[in-house]
């Protein structure tokens, strides 16, 4: 079965899991707006600009290929996650391989290192690391940028 390079897969899903995570926090107050004056006349449109690119659509392809979506440490009863897999697998009709969901990012990361070159169920697809490991997973390459 071809599958989507592993790398890829994870930076997408590491998009995806900051995306979500985002929902967990609290909202922040507008920032006032300047005074009508002050800002120039906006440019006249010429063309209405294109709709942004889905960023889950990699992530769907990858998964319909392998038959899956593998996860790890995302417990449902965190950020809505619960939801958003069942939702997941109601959308797209995939299976959701769930890896330990109570796992931290310390075992997350090494799930991801323990399974760099396999492309079996056992490597995660999805991760939630904390913000304070993404950049070390970065720069180790665990993940594309």
């Amino acid at each position: 079965m071809s599958r989507t390079p592993r790398s890829f897969t994870l930076i997408v899903s590491v998009i995806v899991g900051l995306v979500l995570l985002t929902g967990c926090v609290a909202p922040s107050a507008p920032a006032p707006a300047a005074p009508a004056a002050t800002q120039p006349p906006a440019p006249a449109a010429t063309e209405p600009p294109a709709p942004p690119a889905d960023p889950m659509a990699d992530l769907i392809k990858a998964a319909k290929a392998e038959g899956m979506l593998t996860t790890i440490a995302l417990p449902h009863d965190w950020c809505n996650y619960g939801e958003a897999i069942e939702t997941f697998k109601a959308k797209y009709g995939l299976e959701v391989n769930e890896l330990n969901p109570d796992a931290g990012s310390g075992d997350e990361i090494q799930a991801i290192i323990a399974n760099k070159d396999n492309t079996g169920p056992q490597a995660p697809d999805v991760i939630d690391v904390g913000l304070g490991f993404g950049p070390q997973i970065i720069e180790d390459k665990l993940v594309p940028t």
